[in-house]
């Protein structure tokens, strides 16, 4: 779908009253996670799941591994000698088994799905991070290397439940891309309220944002996608919580 101008200009509109109290937008710590895992672990159990409950798990995998979730700095990555390396996430999982990681570890037991074939997001979390492993990914130094790697992407989407590649788009924001949204069903949302189209795609959405964002760069020439979702999802999420 290619928006037209009128939809461009009635989401800049939407997008720029919310701004007024907003910008210069300040993003939340799971933006300042201080170790690769935490990220990946972010990314997979957010999918289709209330933020809070994503949170506590990923809270409670850092305590399992001793571990300080957050950095100081959105900006800047911690230095490589003081982040967990992916692989000890991967060694954890196969020295505890899958049931002591859902019930001791995770203590979340959400699947990727409703479908029958579906697995649990911890297994998710398994296969993810031994396909960041296979491409030589241990650290968050590490990610320029694969990100918009069609090979990688390609490995990444065969984990059940990320096909769609929304985690995967989630997993760059949580890693510092600004180039990046996550077209959950918040966003989706909101954009279709704003614009008044219906069945957005994640491409139709990231093309409208890109759209909107040339229009509000002259006023918030600071302004980045990854900051346009997130005022998005936090806006929509007041809205739904009112209903």
């Amino acid at each position: 779908m290619n928006p037209s101008k009128r939809n461009v200009l009635d989401l800049s509109k939407a997008l720029e009253s919310l701004l007024v109290t907003r910008y210069p937008v300040q993003l939340p710590s799971e933006y300042r996670y201080a170790h690769l895992s935490l990220a990946l672990i972010d990314a997979i159990y957010s999918l289709g799941a209330k933020y809070e409950s994503t949170r506590a798990t990923v809270l409670r995998y850092a305590q399992n591994a001793g571990l300080k979730p957050f950095r100081v700095s959105v900006d800047e990555w911690p230095a490589v000698s003081d982040q967990q390396p992916l692989s000890d996430l991967l060694t954890m999982h196969r020295q505890r088994g899958l049931e002591n990681m859902l019930s001791d570890v995770y203590q979340n037991r959400q699947r990727t799905s409703a479908h029958a074939s579906s697995i649990t997001k911890a297994e998710a979390v398994f296969q993810a991070a031994e396909v960041l492993e296979a491409h030589h990914v241990n650290v968050f130094q590490d990610i320029p290397g694969i990100m918009g790697n069609p090979s990688f992407e390609a490995d990444f989407r065969t984990v059940r439940g990320q096909g769609p590649g929304t985690g995967l788009s989630y997993f760059w924001m949580l890693t510092g891309s600004e180039d990046h949204i996550k077209a959950d069903r918040m966003v989706i949302r909101y954009l279709e309220a704003t614009t008044g189209l219906r069945r957005l795609s994640g491409d139709d959405a990231k093309r409208l944002m890109e759209a909107a964002a040339a229009l509000l760069c002259p006023r918030f020439p600071t302004l980045t996608l990854r900051q346009m979702d997130y005022i998005i999802w936090e806006y929509q999420r007041s809205v739904d919580a009112q209903r």
